[in-house]
């Protein structure tokens, strides 16, 4: 669970990687459900980012 403090006549948009993007209204309301619809679209590259910290002993 988490909380998003918005203005209470703002819009949020929701998106994640391989599904579609939704908007959602806050219109005064204090809990928002919502759902997010897989996209038909498949990816065409996949990025992948790493970060290695290596630490040397003297």
């Amino acid at each position: 669970m988490y909380s998003i403090s918005a203005p209470a006549n703002g819009t949020l948009i929701f998106t994640s990687v391989g599904f579609g993007s939704r908007e959602v209204a806050v219109a005064n309301q204090s809990s928002l459900n919502v759902s997010l619809v897989q996209a038909d679209q498949r990816l065409n590259e996949v990025v992948v980012v790493a970060t290695v910290l290596v630490e040397k002993q003297i």
